[in-house]
């Protein structure tokens, strides 16, 4: 028998004998909608007191936009083209259409009688762009971005199980400042459970070259409620447990383990301190850490970890740190509202592992720390001191490029001027001391002053500007103890010292260009120039 029809007349043909095969399924006639092409081949008999054997039958349909009204285990399938095969034991469907509105692939087996040999097999694939994951999880919405090939199968318990290509996707843990990029092979594995709205995530996991996590997830219609991640490796270095719970307008986070790299939440950090965006609005997040030990950058750590801090956006709302540095110093830090500002202290007896943790400068070892700076009113810009006491300055190129640099018509340098070959390949310095003020993703320098016994320096300018360049000027002693002398002297200090921190014998420098490597030039007039002339030659 061959015939063609709308797919609820062809249904309900399925209910006749000696098919009788719908009612089985628990669909009705009227629960499709489309075109359908069926053969049907069967063998019966037609005289019941004849006693004939069971019929034979099979039946090939041949769908064109078939919709399913009554939904699917809770999905709505729509739009199918492809084909159904249907027998006394089972009925085989190998098409493509939509579950919502997402395009898919189906290969579903189900049996159609209690005796049935055939088990219930479900495979499902579709490829889910960020769009439509924001309309099936609205919660994951920063978690998972771009698009991942998706693979879900029915288990023999009722819960499906998923495996996900992410390569394309971007995957985001907002919480802890860690992005997974597009074109970066990653796979994510679980298994769902699926009732009344609620959707657990079990045995979850991703894996891609270099780092992975592993836990279990819950949403509620749509919306994000926890993850409880036992296992996190997000860098090399990483051991340690994350659990994300959905509070009130944001995310707790709580963080525990023995180690954690934490150069992504840095980045995050100054972009969010500078005025940059941070990474997106991702509404307010709450973290709690207790770490033996956090990886910054230039392989420095810092032990016995107790970290708290809180973010609303991309704005930083509070934070109360405390650790140890390799070297056994202490590292505080607590950023508080302080009437319509925010004010950040940092304090630390081991400044140089604290700048080379924060990826600032390399070449600085110990000094007593001090940082305070405020915010304005609106968060966008921050202002205040920093204040570093007994520091020195190893392999500093910069340091002995100024001293040794042929300037001039004459091409003295500055140790020839002083007569004397001045060493500063490292340098010790009893104060460093400067202003800063941080902007629209810049950092700049007011009243900066470096006092040391043997040399010394003034210097202003950008230290470092949203697109990572320097443009620093400054004046550099010798001699610095005795240089000042001049500027403590009444009348001829003012005269020639040119102020407190300016001595008598100086070069101007300005350094510029990219700030890992700028670029050093020197006024080859201020030389031998005492302080009051020297400002003249200062570059602008």
């Amino acid at each position: 028998l061959a015939v063609r029809g709308m797919a609820d007349a062809i249904g309900e043909l399925v209910t006749f004998r000696p098919v009788a095969v719908l009612d089985r399924t628990g669909f009705k006639p009227e629960d499709f909608s489309g075109d359908v092409r069926a053969s049907v081949q069967a063998k019966f008999g037609l005289v019941t007191a004849q006693e004939p054997p069971p019929p034979v039958w099979k039946a090939a349909l041949s769908l064109d936009g078939v919709d399913l009204k009554k939904p699917l285990d809770g999905q709505t399938i729509t739009a199918l083209d492809g084909t159904l095969e249907i027998d006394p034991e089972q009925a085989v469907l190998n098409a493509d259409g939509k579950i919502g509105p997402i395009p898919a692939s189906f290969t579903l087996t189900e049996p159609v009688s209690k005796d049935s040999k055939a088990g219930r097999s479900q495979t499902i694939t579709a490829t889910v762009d960020g769009d439509q994951i924001r309309k099936l999880a609205p919660g994951i919405g920063n978690i998972l971005k771009g698009s991942a090939k998706v693979e879900a199968t029915l288990l023999p318990n009722g819960r499906r199980a998923v495996k996900a290509d992410l390569t394309r996707a971007v995957v985001s843990v907002p919480w802890i400042g860690w992005t997974k990029g597009n074109g970066i092979p990653a796979k994510a594995a679980f298994e769902v459970t699926a009732k009344d709205g609620q959707i657990r995530l079990d045995d979850f996991s991703v894996d891609g070259d270099g780092f992975g996590v592993s836990g279990k997830l819950e949403f509620s219609r749509g919306a994000f409620v926890s993850a409880v991640f036992d296992r996190v490796r997000l860098a090399a270095e990483d051991n340690y447990a994350l659990t994300v719970k959905r509070a009130k307008g944001g995310y707790s986070v709580q963080v525990t383990g023995k180690s954690a790299d934490i150069r992504p939440v840095i980045d995050r950090l100054r972009s969010s301190a500078s005025g940059g965006s941070g990474g997106g609005d991702t509404g307010a997040a709450s973290v709690q850490a207790d770490l033996d030990s956090i990886i910054g950058y230039n392989k420095e750590r810092i032990g016995g970890v107790k970290l708290n801090y809180t973010m609303r956006g991309s704005k930083i709302a509070a934070v109360d740190f405390s650790g140890v540095t390799d070297s056994g110093q202490a590292v505080v830090s607590q950023l508080s509202r302080n009437g319509a500002s925010n004010v950040i202290r940092l304090t630390s007896g081991d400044a140089g592992s604290v700048v080379r943790f924060l990826d600032l400068y390399k070449r600085m070892n110990g000094g007593l720390l001090n940082l305070q700076m405020r915010s304005s009113p609106d968060g966008d810009a921050w202002a205040g001191n920093v204040d570093i006491r007994n520091f020195t300055l190893a392999n500093e190129q910069k340091l002995q490029s100024i001293v040794s640099t042929p300037v001039g018509n004459d091409g003295r340098s500055l140790n020839r001027a002083v007569r004397k070959d001045i060493d500063v390949s490292s340098e010790s310095f009893s104060r460093g001391f400067a202003r800063l003020i941080l902007r629209d993703g810049a950092i700049r320098i007011e009243n900066g002053i470096l006092r040391g016994s043997q040399v010394g320096a003034t210097f202003q300018g950008t230290l470092r500007d949203k697109r990572g360049a320097m443009d620093m000027t400054g004046t550099f002693m010798p001699a610095y103890g005795l240089n000042r002398l001049f500027a403590e002297l009444p009348i001829v200090g003012v005269i020639l010292g040119n102020g407190r921190d300016r001595g008598l014998l100086g070069i101007t420098f300005r350094l510029q260009g990219k700030f890992e490597e700028p670029k050093l030039v020197i006024n080859p007039l201020s030389i031998i120039a005492p302080g009051v002339f020297r400002q003249i030659f200062e570059f602008q």
